[in-house]
């Protein structure tokens, strides 16, 4: 069998036609990636059917080569962004493909949340709620001062740090130990906090609620679990005081431990030395919490030194989860020197000199309480505090103007003693009025 000429040059010029039909069913893809202010982002895109993926710059410019004619799923993945799949038909030399990403959004249903929100932030007070125990707060001007949220020199009771997150206060510092609380709101003065109702535990710890509000007790705060601060009309149902009521209260013993201990150990300049110790524990119904401070400084001035002892007992039996009968004993003694005040020719001429070395300054303070919590039902409740006072103060020392020296006169001797005895009983009843639910106290 004979093949002309003519047939094999037919047969390649066939061939030919079909090899370039061939090369040229190819494409690129080229696209771009932006978000929904038209700005280029930086992302990957892929190819499912291929499975190749590309990097993308942050010029957001991508490009895919030699691809065959065809249909191909495009997926863009930017981060903070939504993915984005499209379905891309390549059938020309080159196809452009612009890809708008969207941020995340999604519909929900609504809901509706009732109650009040617990604020843990470190930077503001929590609330507390509209009916705490046997008190009503429901007048909103209160704080809660955790004090494990917070950072704070509690070595030192540093009150600017403790109660700088409570809105409104007036904070003096009157020495550099904590060793008297000086607060005040409502532009009245802080010195002793008389201005304000000042409790431990829920009891009075001043002087004289009523007749000599001033407070020379501080418990140390590494003993303080929280602090309430109470202002405005909810302040009315513990005392006249304008400035409202603040209350101490102290950490529970561990329910689920028989022994808990704590050693804290702290030192600082001009010979600072705190120390404080504490026990806690359960055994069966009864529980207990005790610890003890000593505190002690040199002062930054001469004649300024002090030594600081402070102590708590609580014994407490509860033979019901519904009944609690508690103990306690509070403790506190300092001895501080005080150098005396500076005219402006002094201070010009030494800020930390002396014209006073034999003035003093001592408190003896003593706290007994017997408290019970009884919860009768689900909505009446039972509080009964009683509490005696035995304290005192002593202030002696030179106590004429600045200007006069000292030559060693009869100094000028103070004395003061409290005996203070109290007894508060509160009932709390809830009630069902019609749709409302009303509290009785």
């Amino acid at each position: 069998m004979r093949i002309s000429k003519q047939a094999f040059l037919l047969v390649g010029l066939l061939l030919g036609l079909g090899t370039l039909g061939l090369e040229a069913q190819t494409g690129n893809l080229v696209g771009k990636i932006l978000d929904e202010k038209g700005q280029s982002r930086s992302g990957e895109v892929f190819l499912a059917e291929l499975s190749q993926k590309k990097e993308v710059g942050s010029d957001g410019a991508f490009r895919f080569e030699g691809l065959a004619y065809g249909v191909y799923t495009l997926t863009c993945y930017v981060a903070g962004l939504q993915s984005q799949s499209q379905t891309i038909r390549v059938d020309r030399p080159e196809v452009l493909v612009w890809l708008s990403m969207r941020e995340f959004s999604q519909n929900l249903r609504t809901i509706e949340v009732e109650g009040q929100a617990a604020e843990t932030s470190a930077l503001t007070a929590q609330r507390l709620y509209a009916v705490e125990g046997v008190g009503i707060y429901e007048a909103k001007k209160n704080e809660v001062i955790i004090l494990n949220n917070i950072a704070s020199n509690e070595a030192t009771n540093n009150a600017r740090q403790i109660f700088g997150r409570v809105p409104g206060l007036n904070i003096w510092e009157s020495d550099a130990a904590g060793l008297q609380l000086d607060i005040a709101a409502r532009g009245l003065s802080p010195g002793r906090t008389a201005n304000f109702n000042t409790r431990l535990n829920g009891y009075d710890m001043s002087a004289d609620a009523l007749g000599y509000p001033e407070s020379y007790y501080t418990p140390p705060m590494q003993a303080v679990e929280r602090i309430e601060v109470v202002r405005g009309a909810a302040s009315l149902q513990y005392g006249p005081q304008f400035g409202g009521m603040v209350n101490f209260v102290l950490k529970e013993a561990p329910q689920d431990q028989k022994f808990s201990g704590e050693l804290d150990l702290a030192g600082g300049s001009y010979g600072f030395f705190n120390a404080f110790g504490s026990v806690s524990g359960t055994l069966g119904k009864w529980h207990y919490l005790s610890y003890y401070q000593y505190k002690h400084n040199e002062g930054w001035r001469p004649n300024s030194g002090f030594d600081l002892h402070s102590a708590f007992v609580r014994l407490g039996y509860r033979p019901s989860e519904s009944l609690d009968f508690r103990i306690e004993y509070a403790s506190l003694y300092y001895l501080a020197q005080q150098p005396g005040g500076l005219t402006d020719a002094f201070f010009a001429q030494d800020p930390r000199q002396s014209q006073r070395a034999r003035n003093w300054f001592k408190v003896n303070w003593n706290l007994f309480a017997f408290l019970v919590d009884y919860r009768l039902s689900e909505r009446t409740r039972l509080n009964f505090r009683q509490f005696w006072l035995l304290s005192g103060r002593e202030a002696l020392g030179n106590l004429e103007r600045i200007t006069v020296a000292d030559f060693g006169d009869n100094r000028t001797l103070i004395r003061d003693q409290y005996r203070n005895f109290g007894q508060e009983t509160r009932l709390l009843h809830r009630y069902s009025l019609g749709s409302q639910r009303p509290l009785c106290c």
